[in-house]
């Protein structure tokens, strides 16, 4: 590893309007074991309290930096674009400013890197949580094994529905030049990244430890709407002509990513009937028969939706599906990082929701 006093990593946390989540991310960087880093802020014209959050970082701390944009750039995938160009260090790091990453996730992540340098990302577990602490899944569980995958191997073990979640993602700054930037304008700026990566590039995964996502009403990814399902259909689209991978890998992974995509548009046509939005339902399966062309599918989600707003005491037996079907695919996470934890690794829950915890601010 790396001794020089350098900083060897940045840390992007685009901000807009969360202060108190932002003392909370921020606080998580400066606890890493790992020296070296910077930690870049960049603010999306909060207009609030957000600048002076950050002042009380960077009054005692020369590693934190802050730039805040004079007006909107409209998306919080823009505000990462815009940061990722200003990168100069030899690795990056992307934490959204409700997420946290955990003690040791530089010293990890920079091990594996250093290793090899064909490996352009190295991933860790990350613990998908509410904001109380419950937690919803255990990114990486499903992964066979540890170690490096080679293109495009990585590529389908993500899109089974398991790819590494950001907080716990550390890139080699390289990769920019040999994938280029973050996709300013796709909602699924993380995931398209990354498949962009494996196909090319080998990639390290480990189930150790190293993030926390947090997924709450105010986020991004809890107000998924069919401009999502537009971007998962464009990227199978994509790779269905992807140069680098031969014709049948090409088809599979277009498959997949169509098999994805449905996934989700079930998941949000059976949210949207939940709080009883029959057109967004309906819009959902409009795009899997009109896009994805699954017409049987398509039908049984329309008369679904029919179904629960002729007689919506339905919406109630959705809601008792969704319900049974995330506690099985929580509990299998959870047993499947308790299984395969390495020694070392705390394998009970309970002992990292205290990196949840909100500080009191300073006013």
């Amino acid at each position: 590893m790396s001794d020089s006093r350098a900083p060897q990593i940045t840390t992007i946390i685009p901000t807009f309007r969360r202060p108190q989540f932002l003392h909370r991310a921020i606080a998580s960087v400066l606890a890493q074991t790992y020296p070296n880093f910077k930690v870049r802020i960049y603010d999306n014209a909060s207009g609030d309290e957000t600048k002076d959050i950050v002042a009380q970082f960077t009054a005692s701390d020369p590693r934190v930096s802050y730039f805040c944009h004079p007006t909107s750039l409209g998306t919080g995938q823009r505000n990462f674009a815009y940061a990722q160009r200003e990168i100069d260090t030899p690795y990056f790091s992307f934490l959204s400013d409700d997420d946290v990453v955990l003690p040791q996730f530089f010293e990890t992540a920079l091990a594996a890197l250093e290793r090899r340098e064909n490996v352009m990302f190295a991933a860790g577990s990350t613990f998908e949580m509410t904001p109380t602490g419950e937690v919803l899944l255990i990114t990486l569980s499903d992964w066979p094994r540890e170690g490096v995958y080679e293109p495009p191997d990585a590529l389908f073990q993500m899109l089974r529905g398991d790819h590494p979640c950001w907080p716990a993602v550390l890139f080699r700054t390289r990769v920019i030049e040999e994938v280029g930037l973050l996709a300013a304008d796709c909602t699924i700026q993380d995931l398209e990244y990354e498949l962009r990566v494996a196909a090319r590039f080998p990639v390290y995964v480990t189930r150790k430890p190293c993030g926390i996502f947090t997924r709450h009403a105010a986020g991004i990814t809890a107000n998924m709407d069919a401009g999502w399902l537009e971007d998962y259909a464009d990227l199978a689209r994509r790779f269905a002509a992807e140069p680098v991978l031969d014709p049948r890998a090409r088809r599979a992974v277009s498959n997949a990513l169509a098999s994805l995509a449905a996934r989700r548009a079930v998941e949000l046509a059976a949210t949207a009937l939940m709080r009883g939005d029959y057109a967004a339902a309906r819009d959902a399966a409009r795009f899997v028969g009109s896009r994805l062309h699954r017409p049987a599918l398509a039908a049984s989600m329309s008369l679904g939706a029919a179904a629960c707003r002729v007689f919506p005491p339905l919406k109630g037996v959705v809601r008792s599906i969704a319900s049974v079907v995330a506690s099985i695919r929580r509990q299998s996470s959870v047993n499947r990082f308790r299984a395969r934890a390495a020694p070392g690794v705390t394998r009970e829950i309970s002992g990292y929701r205290s990196y949840l915890d909100l500080p009191a601010l300073q006013r």
